[in-house]
């Protein structure tokens, strides 16, 4: 199938119905003759071996000639010869003038003999592979000039052979009917080609203003099938390449693939196979690029070749558009059905013209103009499917935008309650640290103010005991109130400056953390203003009323000036934490800041350098304070007490030494130094006869100290030590730094028969739950309850309540801070099994706890008082 089956492509869509009428021997014609058809009067015969001639026709009578019954002769596709003939007559006495035309401007070779006797009077020789002007007529279909005398009569002979399906319409006319006729065709075929180049132009414009390359493939598309339906028409022939009928055949193998080509990249955008059939996207894209293979094949390849690789594309191609569209109309996808009701035309269109072409289906008008009403019915359902995707995808940009709005108020809503949520104070609703530093900066920094201030902080001293007693829930109830009254007594003093105006609250007092404020006072307005905070301060002091309870909260406060002590709320506050610090270690109610009190200068970065030095040069020492036991009052134990005496600064607690430690990795090889000396004394004491354990404190830094477990191995196999002489304490609130880590270390502790112990607790934040867990064998009371005792009794009930409790769940329990006679009777009454604290002795060095130590086994019946 070469040009043939190119020809079943590429009429693409042409409407069915044929007539039949019976046939006559003869076309009598006249001078006022009207145009008829001369299919019914046409007689054929096959030449199959391409070989006969017109001497040979006129000279053997004896050849079976077959009548036509049909309008049109429709011998399908074939590779033989056919030769018409028919009879016309002049019954007028007037010699008369008419046109034949053979309205099928693709057959290839088409002669055209007018015999009278045996005389050939006219020969033609055409067809669309020879150049334009071989035409008798120029007109794009074939037309030749017929004459007869008057009474005359002829015979016309037509031999017709072409690779294309073979119809021969024939009719005859006069010029002037002939003409007539052309003008209504060609107005038809004007009208259909103007509605194409309208569709062209019209989606060009939306190309351009949109950019969207759906309406470009469509373009490109309508362009290609015009371009095809131009050259079945013949009009290229006539117009733009008269002699050069080779260009005939290369349109037609140009733009075929064309229409395959921007079918599939239509189809692939306009329905978006990509998101709603992947694999019919994958099956168009190959199809799209194998059509755009063959356009280039189309340059080098032979026709017959080329036509076959354009139709094995087409039919798999037209299945699919004829498939897909419904499918997604039946998912739901309404933007199809445009697309199923365009594809659906044009196919129809084409199966009835290939039905023609195969001589199924008769030749009459509208399987001829069928592929021209479909292909316009497809252009504009198409450009009306382009037009509702637009819609659609302009209510749908409507509807994004509306719904970004929305989620954008949403955002700038949740993003102001987040901002105020991260500037104020979660339970109080006051501003916080955040909040006045950026204030501060922004209005007194930032603007250079002259005059001085003095920012103030009251820190609520006792509020935490409130919060073991009462609870959170009660705690935060009452911090609430404590903090409306301390905003209004802050108000209530001149010179008190508003740092923050909501519509409910004018607030005066910034909240630094939980349970410490700040405020600010203008000096020019108020001459005594530390005078003012020590009376705020008295004033915290006093009990506050809250559910039928008098509650003492305390308070310490101190002061800091702008901008002789800072020039930043950030350094402000600092500076007057550090003030509060040092007011709170030497009993201050109201303490001013000055460098001369700020310890955390120069001399802390200094700190960890001689730190790390004093571990290698032994310039560290170790305290050691007995554990004794409320059962026998034997010494079972001793606590390992870490002290530095700096040769410049003197004597450095471990509070301040021993964070700058954790910060700065010292703590490391800080805590193998204590095991190690630790191990060395307990290993000596042991040579001695004494039947003592060590205990030492650890960090939470060590708990994340990938080898400490070894470490800790190693040093007590140095010294030959049992580790059940050795003693770990580590605080509730270092395990729950990491709880799933610190289990872990815990746990490998114990494997090695290393004791285990809680330290400081009742401080922290753990459950119980999660203590269960842990793989301990002592809790240690944390020595603000003991000390506490004798003058608060909610504390003596909470001590016994953990003795208790600690009991129940197997724990041996330590009582920290034992200072009075009292304390030690009230703990060995409450059943605590251990006691450890100044009553007993003080933290001796090594030396002076061995002699102390001789002493109390000599005499054991009693705890003794410690000198």
């Amino acid at each position: 199938m070469t040009y043939q089956g190119f020809k079943v492509f590429l009429t693409i869509a042409l409407f069915l119905l044929a007539g039949r009428s019976g046939a006559s021997p003869t076309v009598a014609i006249d001078h006022i003759w009207n145009p008829v058809s001369v299919g019914p009067n046409l007689e054929y015969l096959e030449d199959s071996s391409n070989l006969v001639n017109i001497f040979d026709l006129i000279d053997d009578q004896t050849l079976e000639w077959q009548q036509n019954t049909a309008d049109t002769p429709n011998m399908g596709y074939t590779t033989s010869t056919f030769w018409f003939r028919f009879d016309i007559s002049n019954t007028s006495n007037q010699a008369v003038d008419r046109l034949l035309e053979i309205g099928y401007p693709l057959l290839d070779y088409v002669e055209l003999f007018q015999v009278s006797g045996d005389t050939i009077v006219q020969h033609y020789s055409t067809g669309d592979r020879h150049p334009f002007s071989s035409r008798a007529i120029e007109h794009r279909n074939f037309v030749f000039p017929i004459k007869l005398n008057s009474y005359g009569t002829s015979t016309i002979y037509l031999r017709i052979k072409s690779e294309s399906s073979l119809q021969v319409p024939v009719h005859m006319a006069a010029e002037v009917d002939f003409y007539t006729h052309d003008q209504t065709d060609l107005m038809r075929n004007a009208i259909y080609y103007g509605m194409m180049l309208v569709m062209i132009l019209f989606n060009l414009f939306l190309f351009l203003s949109l950019r969207e390359r759906v309406y470009l493939y469509y373009i490109s598309f309508v362009f290609s099938f015009a371009a095809v339906q131009l050259c079945i028409h013949g009009i290229p022939s006539q117009y733009l390449w008269p002699n050069h009928p080779y260009l005939q055949d290369l349109g037609i193998l140009i733009f075929v693939p064309c229409i395959v080509l921007f079918t599939a990249f239509f189809t692939r955008n306009f329905l978006n196979l990509a998101e709603h059939a992947p694999k019919m996207n994958i099956f168009f894209t190959i199809a799209g690029w194998v059509s755009a293979a063959n356009l280039v094949c189309a340059l080098f390849l032979n026709y017959e070749t080329s036509i076959k690789l354009s139709l094995a594309t087409v039919v798999p191609v037209s299945t699919a558009c004829l498939l897909v569209g419904p499918y997604l109309w039946a998912k739901g996808h309404t933007i199809a059905r445009f697309y199923s009701l365009a594809w659906f035309s044009i196919t129809l269109a084409a199966l009835v013209l290939a039905f023609n072409k195969m001589g199924w289906v008769p030749r009459t008008f509208l399987t001829e103009n069928g592929l021209q009403f479909g292909s316009a019915m497809e252009a504009v359902l198409l450009s009306m499917a382009l037009a509702d995707r637009l819609n659609s995808e302009r209510e749908q940009r409507f509807k994004a935008q509306e719904k970004v709005l929305i989620e954008t108020r949403q955002r700038q809503l949740a993003e102001e309650k987040l901002i105020y949520s991260a500037l104020h104070n979660p339970i109080t609703g006051t501003p916080n640290r955040i909040y006045f530093e950026n204030w501060f900066d922004k209005t007194c920094r930032h603007k250079k103010l002259s005059k001085p201030l003095l920012l103030g902080m009251v820190h609520l001293q006792r509020f935490h005991e409130v919060n073991k007693t009462l609870g959170h829930f009660q705690a935060d109830e009452l911090l609430k109130l404590l903090t409306h009254e301390l905003n209004e007594w802050v108000q209530a003093i001149p010179g008190s400056v508003m740092m923050d105006n909501t519509e409910s609250h004018k607030y005066h007092i910034v909240a630094v953390d939980g349970v410490t404020f700040v405020t600010l006072i203008d000096p020019e307005q108020n001459p005594d203003p530390h005078a003012a905070f020590a009376q705020l301060t008295a004033r915290i002091a006093e009990p506050i009323e809250f559910k039928g309870l008098m509650i003492d909260i305390g308070g310490i406060a101190s002061t800091v000036s702008f901008p002789k002590d800072a020039v930043d709320g950030s350094t402000l506050i600092r500076n007057a934490q550090i003030a509060i610090e040092m007011g709170s270690r030497s009993g201050n109610l109201v303490t001013h800041y000055s460098d001369n009190l700020n310890p955390y200068n120069e001399r802390r970065l200094s700190l960890a350098g001689e730190l790390r030095k004093a571990i290698l040069t032994d310039g560290l020492s170790l305290h050691y304070q007995p554990k004794v036991s409320t059962r026998d009052n034997t010494i079972n134990g001793m606590e390992a007490l870490l002290r530095w005496e700096h040769p410049e600064h003197g004597f450095i607690g471990p509070d301040e030494f021993i964070p700058i430690a954790e910060q700065t990795g010292v703590i490391h090889p800080l805590t193998h130094w204590v095991i190690n000396h630790a191990v060395e004394k307990i290993a000596l004491l042991i040579q001695k006869g004494y039947d003592l354990a060590v205990a030492v404190n650890i960090s939470a830094i060590n708990l994340k100290e990938k080898d400490f477990a070894e470490t800790v191995r190693r040093i007590l196999e140095k010294h030959q030590v049992a580790p059940s002489r050795l003693s770990l304490e580590v605080t509730e609130t270092a395990m729950m730094d990491d709880p799933r880590r610190a289990l872990a270390v815990l746990k490998r502790l114990n494997l090695l028969g290393i004791r285990l112990s809680i330290d400081d607790f009742g401080t922290g934040y753990s459950s119980l739950s999660y203590i269960k867990q842990l793989p301990v064998q002592e809790i240690k009371i944390d020595r603000s309850f003991v000390m506490d005792m004798e003058s608060s009794n909610g504390d003596a009930i909470i001590v016994q309540t953990m003795v208790n409790m600690c009991h129940d769940l197997g724990f041996d329990v330590v009582a920290e801070g034992v200072e009075t006679e009292r304390s030690c009777h009230n703990l060995q009454e409450m059943g605590c099994d251990y006691l450890q604290g100044y009553y007993v002795s003080r933290p001796l060095p090594y030396d002076k706890f061995v002699v102390w130590l001789a002493s109390y086994s000599d005499s054991p019946s009693s705890i003794p008082k410690a000198n």
